[in-house]
């Protein structure tokens, strides 16, 4: 029994041929390039145009208690769906969804600050929703801050009135002194003792008073506020009208060299099957 030797295949492309087959085909794929380039180009023309509005915000705070609320909660609180309701009190559900897709909001790396990103279809309107988000977020802050605030001035408030007593008492003691008693040794000694103990008493409360008004001023008590006037550029950030052009010539080219390939693919098995046949 003869045995026939093994079939083979040949798997080699021919880099000339394959050359020869798009050159060949090239007023097809041309043809697909120009037509991807200007559906690219009809498509960033019906896109809606975005523009963004970028504001730092540093969040306020009191005294030693330091920030009226931590940066993390301050980025979740803008990104709620109550807090947005907010700021926009006539939006609905989808409304709202939009509104907070609109929203970017990070914190710079090793800063005590966030960056606000607001994107709409008009600059105007992305200027207006930042500021009033920042509007609707010193109200709350304010709010927030008036139990620390209202607790630092009553311990002023406090500490002040004990300075005033303690240096009250002081002279009335150097008046009694001066009286009749300023001969007495042991009277000096005693006015002596009383003398320390009050200038020292005095003296804290001083130092007691005098940090705690600083912490009442900036930069120690500070609002929320907004670290710089807020950035729009004038040109919109999407659609990218170039970026989608030069996608679509190469797709659309991409698309017409496939189908030169697999045409003269299909022709060559037609006619090897028409040979065998």
């Amino acid at each position: 029994m003869q045995v026939s030797p093994p079939q083979t295949f040949d798997d080699e492309i021919d880099l000339f041929e394959l050359l020869d087959t798009l050159l060949a085909g090239w007023a097809i794929w041309v043809s697909t390039a120009l037509a991807g380039l200007a559906l690219a180009f009809a498509a960033s023309q019906m896109i809606a145009p975005q523009y963004e509005a970028t504001t730092l915000i540093r969040i306020g705070q009191v005294g030693k208690v330091g920030q009226v609320e931590s940066i993390p909660v301050v980025m979740e609180r803008l990104k709620s769906k109550a807090f947005l309701q907010e700021v926009c009190p006539s939006c609905d559900g989808d409304a709202l969804a939009s509104l907070s897709k609109s929203l970017t909001v990070s914190q710079p790396k090793n800063a005590d600050v966030i960056t606000l990103v607001v994107k709409a279809s008009s600059v105007a309107e992305a200027k207006a929703t930042s500021d009033h988000l920042l509007t609707t977020l010193q109200e709350q802050h304010a709010e927030l801050a008036k139990p620390a605030l209202s607790e630092v001035q009553r311990q002023l408030a406090e500490a002040e009135a004990e300075l005033k007593l303690s240096q009250a008492q002081r002279a009335a003691v150097l008046r009694n002194v001066g009286k009749g008693l300023a001969s007495a040794q042991s009277a000096i000694a005693v006015l002596q003792l009383a003398e320390m103990g009050s200038q020292q008493e005095a003296g804290a409360l001083a130092r007691q008073v005098a940090s705690l008004r600083q912490a009442l001023t900036t930069p120690s008590t500070r609002p929320t506020e907004r670290m710089q006037a807020t950035y729009a550029n004038d040109k919109p950030i999407s659609p990218k009208g170039a970026l989608m052009s030069v996608l679509g010539l190469l797709l659309g080219g991409m698309f017409g060299v496939a189908w030169v390939l697999i045409r003269k693919a299909v022709q060559d098995r037609k006619a090897t099957l028409t040979q065998q046949a």
